[in-house]
Order: structure tokens, then sequence, then C-alpha cells
């Protein structure tokens, strides 16, 4: 039971044993003056990538289907109910048959 955490002492203390590699004092950074960082003021101003979302609500299909039969389609998507149907339940809600994001 302790030989694991024996194990694991005598690796990390291996490991904090370890020469540091040598530091050469001949190899040190100097900054090049000419080369100076530019400045940000002259930096394109931000814009947007995709257009804005419209504000526009989407249409609820509550008074379309008070007079028709509620189906699972908006536009071109969707598709035919095959099943019974609980149309007076699909009339309370229609836009859970074919929600607004589609």
């Amino acid at each position: 039971m302790h030989f694991p955490l024996t194990l694991a002492l005598a690796l990390s203390a291996s490991v904090l044993g370890a020469p540091a590699p040598a530091v050469d004092s001949s190899s040190s950074v100097v900054a090049d003056p000419t080369n100076i960082p530019s400045s940000t003021t002259d930096s394109s101003h931000p814009s947007p990538t995709v257009p804005y979302a419209s504000g526009d609500l989407n249409e609820s299909y509550l008074d379309k289907f008070q007079n028709e039969l509620p189906e699972p389609v908006r536009g071109s998507k969707g598709a035919k109910i095959l099943g019974p149907q609980n149309i007076p339940l699909d009339r309370q809600n229609p836009d859970f048959l074919a929600s607004p994001s589609y």
C-alpha cells in the first residue's frame, strides 16, 4: 500500500535534484533599436462578418389552422403526418407541429 506513495516521492525527489541547464552569458538577448513596434491607431475598425439578425417576428400559424387541417409543414420544410391526429389539440398550439425556426 505504501509502495506507490514511496515510488512517487522517490521519483519527485529525483526530478527536483536534477541539475539546471547551464546559462551562457554571451547569448543574452539585446533589443534591436531599429525594430520599433507600430502604433495601433491606424488599425482598421471592426466590421460584422455576417448580417445582423432580423427583428421581425416569425409568423404564427394559430390563425391559419383555425379553418384548415393542422400539418407539420412550413414552407418547403416538413412532412405529412402518418397516423391519427388530434385536430382540436393541434389547433390550440400549431407551432408545435412546425416550429417557427423550422
